[in-house]
């Protein structure tokens, strides 16, 4: 096969399934070809090639209905083809909601008018991100006002672009159906689950119930070297009140790992990750990116991340 074919019948046809994105057109082609089996490769969606987390491209291929899970082997998952569509629990195809393209500006962000000509973004094939409808542009402004642009379309590719002017300074843009990360109150922290995060190492089955399913823990093998081993959202934090926000993971092991922290793009340093990271709450929306990273050198065992906490206390009373 040709390169120029392999682009067009092989590439593009199917690069919708690394969001687990699957039709029966595309079984069918598959079947063609003689494919019975998909592997899926866990290790191999590092931020710079995959834009959003593994944990949704598994979590849509166990829950697919032409789809059985054959076996895991560590971060190597075998998914069966199936000649006809099985009985699966009847629940809405799990969203993109972490990890999504962004970019931010620092420094006060970038003013278009300044660049000359306008300020362009663009993001190649998300059309195929099409089981998702709601994907937006958002921007944030220095000012503090948010604005949300719809997706474009260029080339016939289902390439989406937005271009800015303005004389008003941009900080983030997101191409995301939400750009937030869910708001904490005081009786409901957040919790994100570490498969649904960028990370190492490899997620973990649920033990419980019929159907195979994603416990939501990631599993960092005892000779996983030092590294950042779960990070994001990579999402806005919400504004609150006058109160304080607590970051926290949870999981097993974690006595030889460290929380590091970003936020408005400020990386604000690193601590022992069993122990709470408060700060006051902003008043306005500012880009979140939290890190658990392995310490070099320490004799550590198997560790097991369950997620990230963020909870919220208000301020006292005056």
């Amino acid at each position: 096969m040709k390169t120029s074919d392999y682009v067009d019948r092989v590439f593009r046809a199917f690069e919708t399934i690394t969001q687990g994105d699957l039709t029966d057109a595309q079984l069918e082609a598959l079947a063609g070809y003689g494919v019975t089996t998909i592997i899926l490769h866990e290790d191999l969606f590092p931020e710079k090639v995959s834009p959003c987390s593994v944990g949704t491209t598994l979590r849509r291929l166990l829950a697919h209905p032409r789809l059985r899970l054959l076996r895991q082997d560590g971060p190597v998952w075998a998914f069966s083809i199936l000649s006809e569509p099985r009985a699966v629990p009847a629940a809405a195809k799990p969203p993109l909601l972490s990890c999504t393209p962004f970019w931010h500006f620092p420094d006060g962000g970038c003013v278009p008018s300044s660049l000359g000509k306008p300020f362009l973004f663009l993001l190649h094939r998300t059309a195929d991100w099409r089981a998702d409808e709601g994907f937006a542009w958002h921007v944030f402004r220095a000012d503090g006002s948010v604005e949300t642009h719809p997706p474009g379309r260029v080339n016939g590719k289902g390439d989406s672009f937005m271009t800015l002017t303005g004389d008003v300074a941009v900080r983030d843009v997101f191409f995301a159906k939400t750009p937030f990360v869910e708001t904490a109150t005081p009786d409901h922290p957040v919790f994100l689950p570490a498969c649904d995060l960028l990370h190492t190492g490899y997620s973990l089955l649920a033990t419980d119930g019929s159907e195979p399913a994603l416990s939501g823990s990631v599993f960092l093998p005892a000779e996983t070297p030092a590294c950042a081993g779960v990070y994001g959202p990579n999402l806005m934090l919400p504004a609150q009140g006058p109160g304080t926000y607590a970051l926290l993971w949870r999981g097993k092991n974690l006595e030889h790992t460290e929380i590091s922290f970003a936020l408005d793009g400020q990386f604000l340093g690193a601590r022992p990750a069993t122990e709470p990271w408060e700060f006051p709450a902003p008043d306005r929306p500012v880009l979140l990116r939290v890190g658990l990273h392995l310490q070099g050198g320490a004799e550590r065992g198997d560790i097991v991340v369950d997620g990230l906490e963020l909870s919220y206390t208000p301020a006292p009373m005056p």
